[in-house]
């Protein structure tokens, strides 16, 4: 029998800088959510590297230092919530659709020392 794998929980809000942190070199993953069940990161890049087009979630490795963590998402009717979480129900952003401005950044700290 094949263990379950544990979720990629590893980034949390920072409210001193209004980004996000975790421990550098720990993967995470983050999923876009809205009521529809149709969010989707169109394009989502992490320090220029893009990690994915089209998806609903992406995992990476929290690089060391600040890096940000961007994308432009599709499918919410305007003004519907979304959120930006982690597998664990941590929301990491919350904001409405705006099909107008569909960006989103967020500056990402991994620190030696934890999140």
């Amino acid at each position: 029998m094949t263990p379950a794998l544990k979720p990629k929980c590893n980034l949390t809000p920072d409210p001193g800088t209004g980004g996000l942190k975790g421990p550098a070199g720990s993967q995470t993953t983050v999923q876009i959510k809205d009521p529809t069940g149709t969010a989707v990161f169109q394009t989502i890049d992490y320090g220029g590297t893009n990690l994915g087009m089209g998806v609903s979630s992406v995992t990476f490795t929290i690089d060391a230092g600040s890096k940000d963590l961007t994308y432009t998402y599709a499918g919410p009717v305007a003004g519907d919530p979304i959120t930006m979480e982690d597998p664990c129900g941590t929301v990491l952003d919350s904001f409405n659709a705006d099909p107008g401005n569909p960006f989103g950044r967020n500056p990402v700290v991994g620190s030696s020392g934890g999140a």
